[in-house]
């Protein structure tokens, strides 16, 4: 469901919403398993400056999930994503084993689950209303258009 929505809806609320600056857009990890946690990790360690990087490496890995995520070698498959940012082998395997990261990626995994009921992906929160799943942009634009000012 993520990456479709990356796919399919994002790009229409990227253009009428958040490039128009009419709402904010705040993308928070959720990994629902080792293999998308090691892919939050990919993008905080090549984007870990640069905000417009790390949403780049985001991109990459939802455009790509299907080569990875259902990969034997998952880690592999990371790897060679990795590679084409730049990144080294050596950079590759320091940030995959970054214990430190993946604690910090399951606190906000805990505390979306705990405060805000956060337990699939992709989960969104309009002012407040949950849309789970597979919402559409019209679902988004039915929650976003009667909070606009005028």
């Amino acid at each position: 469901h993520c990456a479709d929505f990356q796919a399919t809806v994002f790009p229409k609320l990227k253009a009428n919403y958040i490039d128009t600056n009419k709402i904010r857009y705040i993308f928070r990890e959720f990994p629902l398993d080792i293999k998308a946690a090691a892919g939050s990790m990919l993008a905080r360690c090549i984007g870990k400056d640069d905000p417009k990087k790390y949403i780049a490496v985001v991109d990459l890995l939802f455009a790509t999930q299907n080569t990875w995520a259902a990969a034997n070698d998952t880690s592999e498959q990371l790897k060679k994503l990795s590679k084409q940012t730049g990144m080294s082998d050596e950079a590759f395997n320091a940030c995959l084993s970054n214990q430190s990261m993946l604690d910090a990626i399951k606190q906000g995994q805990d505390q979306a689950y705990e405060k805000f009921k956060v337990d699939s992906t992709p989960t969104f929160f309009v002012n407040g209303t949950k849309l789970k799943g597979g919402a559409t942009y019209e679902d988004f634009k039915k929650l976003i258009d009667p909070n606009l000012k005028s």
